[in-house]
């Protein structure tokens, strides 16, 4: 059960500020937790930037995005 929180800060045009960072690991071993956040974080950097709601700025300038790989399939 590998669960990661991720935070992120945007600005106004949905560009990132910064690299997203790890809030709340859970599971194990480490190195999963590890990998998972990379994973994560790569994923929010390539969706960039977001296209969202100009006049809502202040309730999505700080997101955290939770990433629970558990009901993910690979194919």
């Amino acid at each position: 059960n590998l669960v990661v929180t991720l935070s992120v800060e945007l600005t106004p045009d949905g560009k990132l500020m910064g690299s997203p960072k790890l809030v709340e690991p859970s599971g194990t071993p480490q190195g999963l937790v590890q990998q998972a956040y990379e994973a994560g974080r790569r994923a929010l950097i390539r969706c960039a930037p977001y296209n969202l709601p100009k006049d809502k700025y202040e309730q999505w300038r700080r997101i955290e995005v939770v990433f629970n790989p558990q009901n993910m399939v690979v194919r």
